[in-house]
């Protein structure tokens, strides 16, 4: 089958993609654009009316990415809740959106460099992680419920956590440049979703 044929729009989403996550946002021109994917100006901006429209396009680009692929994790039943969480963290953390990000992930290195002078990128961000949320508590009270899990476990916390643990772990596989931290992150949260006391909440 031959293969479809890059747009220039696609091109274009493609580079600014790369130089968001590499070089940055606000390092990023829309000459630079230009210069690396070698589509002129005019056509640019008859895709697109500004840089911050492309930059909206490649986070909902990334948010519809993720949440397909989720979608599929999720449905898989016969795989047992804990290993389909961490299909949710690796996808993720090592997927090709991930390569090279400055901070660490996809959506924090966008979100650091953007949110404040980009509203609909906050909002854009925020939906995603509040699904992503709904997809671990839902699948944390599946695993409660066919007893994979301690029926102790408080869900919309330890969906939380997960979330926070896993973040923070991005950036510090980053900050240590440690290929391995991620997989320690991995085996540090089956342990504590298995086996750790229930949590006090008030």
């Amino acid at each position: 089958m031959k293969r479809r044929k890059s747009s220039n729009r696609d091109i274009v989403l493609r580079v600014a993609a790369e130089r968001f996550l590499k070089a940055g946002y606000h390092s990023t021109s829309m000459d630079d654009i230009v210069a690396i994917s070698k589509v002129s100006k005019t056509n640019i901006y008859y895709h697109f009316a500004s840089k911050e429209a492309i930059l909206l396009e490649i986070v909902d680009d990334a948010v519809a990415y993720y949440d397909a692929r989720s979608a599929l994790i999720i449905t898989q039943q016969h795989v047992d809740v804990i290993t389909r969480i961490e299909f949710l963290l690796r996808l993720i953390a090592y997927d090709p959106y991930q390569q090279d990000c400055r901070v660490g992930g996809t959506f924090l290195t966008l979100f650091a460099q953007t949110s404040r002078e980009v509203p609909a990128v906050r909002e854009r961000i925020d939906q995603f992680f509040r699904r992503n949320q709904q997809l671990l508590e839902q699948l944390l009270q599946e695993g409660v419920k066919n007893g994979q899990l301690p029926t102790s476990l408080p869900i919309p916390q330890t969906a939380a956590l997960v979330l926070s643990i896993f973040e923070g772990g991005l950036f510090l596989s980053e900050v240590y440049q440690d290929g391995d931290l991620l997989q320690h992150v991995f085996q540090s949260l089956e342990w504590l979703m298995r086996a750790q006391p229930p949590l006090r909440t008030t």
